[in-house]
């Protein structure tokens, strides 16, 4: 039986803030990989919804491509082996995180309803 207490939702929140900060780097290394073809930087990347204190530039990956089932953007197949690992990664840190969120919202709730 899984033993559930308060350091096993501490250590799902300690992942999920790991996974978060790995996400935005590769967002932005992925970003500053694609710079040079503006159509596949449009597919790729969201623009905040009420502007950016950073900047007009879109640094975030879509949540779309956080999906397994989601295939990449069409453009994606053209570039290196290198800007298709970034993509590979980026997009499993942002799917990493939301299902560590996710259960770490779980294990709070079982906790405090135990």
């Amino acid at each position: 039986m899984l033993q559930m207490n308060f350091d096993t939702a501490k250590l799902l929140l300690e992942l999920a803030g790991y996974c978060l900060i790995s996400h935005i780097v590769l967002s932005i290394a992925l970003r500053f990989n694609t710079r040079a073809d503006p159509s596949l930087v449009d597919q790729l990347f969201a623009s905040p919804p009420w502007g950016s204190a950073i900047g007009k530039t879109p640094w975030r990956l879509q949540a779309k491509y956080f999906l397994p089932w989601a295939s990449g953007p069409d453009g994606l197949s053209t570039q290196s082996t290198a800007v298709r690992l970034l993509f590979s990664f980026t997009r499993l840190a942002g799917f990493a995180t939301i299902v560590l969120l996710v259960t770490f919202l779980v294990t709070v709730i079982y906790l405090g309803t135990g």
